[in-house]
């Protein structure tokens, strides 16, 4: 998968496939807009199948919604609530619901005797991580069309003061994955 967002939040373009046995199951390829922050919005999906998607004023592409879990988790509240379109999906968009746990440190999750259970961290991590605050966050996901009471997929991780997350965990139901962040490569801000 790959994606870009304007930072202003008015534009992103998205490509992902999924692969099952090697063989390409699924595509998603497209971009979306607003002219402004409270105008309405169209997403163009050119795959699977080209359609167009209007939506409302308010909804979020990934990174602001990110943006806004990371400022909910500042000011200390525990829930954030949205609708967000990251175009990975047949769903136009989500109803996406956060749970925001305390924040806390490494330094002292470690003396209150919770130490991650993941392999040790490469130094890149450590580094940008070390001294920071961080929250645990489920993050659920709903399909705006089903009515079940349950989520299409959630994720669970350590959100970072500084927008880095790690302890990836994604639950689809009939199953999951966990991740682990390997190395950060931090990019020299061009000079201009």
């Amino acid at each position: 998968a790959s994606s870009w967002e304007s930072l202003d939040g008015l534009r992103f373009r998205f490509s992902m496939r999924q692969r099952l046995d090697n063989k390409l199951v699924a595509e998603y390829e497209g971009k979306a807009e607003y002219a402004s922050a409270l105008a309405l919005g169209t997403a163009s999906l050119r795959k699977p199948n080209e359609k167009e998607v209007k939506l409302p004023p308010g909804v979020l592409f990934p990174s602001a919604y990110m943006q806004a879990l990371l400022d909910t988790a500042r000011k200390g509240q525990r829930n954030l609530a949205r609708q967000v379109f990251d175009g990975t999906s047949e769903s136009d968009y989500y109803q996406v619901i956060s749970s925001i746990g305390p924040g806390t440190t490494v330094r002292a999750a470690s003396r209150a005797g919770d130490v991650s259970k993941n392999p040790p961290q490469h130094d890149s991590v450590t580094i940008a991580t070390s001294g920071l605050t961080w929250w645990p966050v489920q993050v659920s996901y709903y399909g705006l069309e089903k009515n079940e009471g349950l989520p299409e997929f959630e994720m669970a991780f350590k959100l970072y003061d500084n927008g880095v997350s790690t302890d990836l965990t994604l639950d689809y139901g009939a199953f999951a994955l966990f991740a682990t962040l390997q190395r950060i490569e931090a990019y020299k801000r061009p000079k201009c």
